[in-house]
C-alpha cells in the first residue's frame, strides 16, 4: 500500500479507476452477466453451468453425481481461502482510495462495491476452481454457452472453453470498478491451487482420464 502517486500502488488503483471512464457496451454487460446478485449467488452460477453442461452432453449419473460433488467443494474451499486472505490482508478497496486518496470524492464503481475487504478476488478464486474442476472431468476446449440470467432477460455469453469462463467472471470485477488486476490473477492462483489440492485427495489421474 502507499498513497505516492508514484508508487506502483497508486497505479494499480488508477488503472482501476481510467478503466472506468471509458467502459464499453461489451464491459458493461460482462460486468451485470457476473454480478450474481440478485440471481443465483456466484457459487450458484457455476453450479448452473455445471448443470447445463451435464445436460447438454447427457452426463451419466455417476459422473453427473462426482462433478456437482466436486464443484461445490471447490467453491466451498475457494471461498474459505479467499475470505481468510482478506480479513489477513485487510486491503482497501478502490473506491475508498479513489475518492480518498486521488481525490475523486463523487467517483462509484459500476457496481455496487461489496462491504469486504479487496484482496484476493472470490469471483476470481471460485471461479477458477469450479472451471479446473469441471475441464478436469469434461476436458478442455468445450464450446459453451452459458443461459443461467436468461430469465433476467440478459443475453447468453458464449465462450471457447469453460477456462475462458472463469477469465471473464474475474476481469469482470476489474470493470465494475471493485477489484484491482492484482487481486483479480491472484484469485485465479489460488482458485487453481485449490482445485488441484481437492484431485489430490479425491481421485486419481487414472481416473480421471477414464472418466472424461
Amino acid at each position: 500500500y502507499s498513497a505516492d502517486p508514484t508508487s506502483p500502488f497508486y497505479q494499480t488503483v488508477k488503472e482501476v479507476y481510467d478503466a472506468s471512464l471509458v467502459l464499453t457496451d461489451d464491459q458493461k454487460p460482462m460486468a451485470n452477466f457476473w454480478k450474481d446478485v440478485p440471481g443465483v449467488s456466484s457459487p450458484g452460477h457455476w453450479v448452473s453451468i455445471l448443470q447445463q453442461l451435464i445436460k447438454q452432453q447427457q452426463t451419466p449419473l455417476e459422473k453427473g453425481a462426482l462433478a456437482y460433488a466436486l464443484t461445490g467443494a471447490a467453491c466451498n474451499d475457494a471461498l474459505i481461502a479467499c475470505f481468510a486472505g482478506k480479513y489477513n490482508y485487510n486491503l482497501v478497496r478502490p473506491i475508498t482510495y479513489i475518492r480518498e486518496v486521488m481525490g475523486q470524492t463523487t467517483w462509484n464503481s459500476f457496481l455496487t462495491t461489496p462491504a469486504h475487504p479487496e484482496f484476493s478476488s472470490a469471483h476470481s478464486s471460485l471461479s477458477m476452481a469450479s472451471a479446473v474442476v469441471i475441464e478436469e472431468l469434461f476436458g478442455q476446449n468445450i464450446n459453451f454457452t452459458d443461459h443461467t440470467y436468461d430469465y433476467l432477460g440478459y443475453a447468453p455469453r458464449t465462450y471457447p472453453t469453460i477456462f475462458d469462463m472463469a477469465v471473464e467472471a474475474g476481469i469482470s470485477r476489474f470493470y465494475a470498478g471493485i477489484h484491482y488486476k492484482k487481486s483479480i490473477d491472484a484469485g485465479f492462483f489460488q482458485g487453481h491451487k485449490v482445485a488441484m489440492n481437492i484431485f489430490s485427495k479425491t481421485i486419481t489421474n487414472q481416473a480421471r482420464t477414464t472418466l472424461k
